[in-house]
């Protein structure tokens, strides 16, 4: 079994992962094309900003022209990604840590729309997998990987609590 078809048939939910793996790109897109899913790439070790984030990921996803630069608009774009048809997504993000070094509002910021562009995509029945590399060893590396697992948990329970609420509120509509 290749990368992609671990990924995509091997009962992966949507969201931010850290491969234990080495993958090498070239291979991934590879895979990727036999499958018609899109294999995106941005490379940390040039983003220095959050603007350097939202550029790198406009060109990664080839987005329209009308492309804000700001966090709504790169989660609209994610979310919609019309003009790149594909039957799933993968976006390589390497020595995402580095970035995370230089700019923590902006990493935290990217990966909380990376999720939930994830979870728009796991509900409307199409994959769309984020994979944090890190080159370098060490406390920032290990934290940055510790940090974007945590959060993929926090929103997993938030969704749960939201779905909860929505029931209960259900449950009393029908029974008052």
């Amino acid at each position: 079994m290749n990368h992609i078809e671990e990924l995509f048939y091997s009962g992966y939910e949507s969201g931010v992962y850290v491969p234990r793996y080495t993958l090498r790109l070239e291979e991934l897109r590879a895979q990727a094309a036999a499958e018609n899913i899109y294999v995106a790439h941005v490379d940390g070790a040039e983003l220095h900003t959050k603007a350097d984030f939202l550029a790198a990921m406009a060109r990664a996803f080839q987005f329209p022209d009308y492309f804000g630069m700001n966090w709504d608009a790169l989660e609209e774009c994610l979310t919609d990604l019309e003009w790149l048809p594909a039957s799933g997504y993968v976006l390589v993000y390497d020595d995402c840590d580095q970035f995370r070094a230089r700019d923590e509002d902006a990493w935290r910021a990217s990966l909380t729309i990376l999720h939930a562009a994830a979870s728009y995509w796991e509900a409307a029945g199409r994959h769309f997998f984020v994979l944090l590399r890190y080159k370098g060893f060490g406390d920032v590396a290990e934290q940055a990987a510790l940090e974007a697992e945590q959060l993929q948990a926090g929103t997993e329970e938030q969704e749960r609590e939201q779905t909860t609420q929505q029931q209960q509120q259900h449950k009393q509509d029908n029974t008052g």
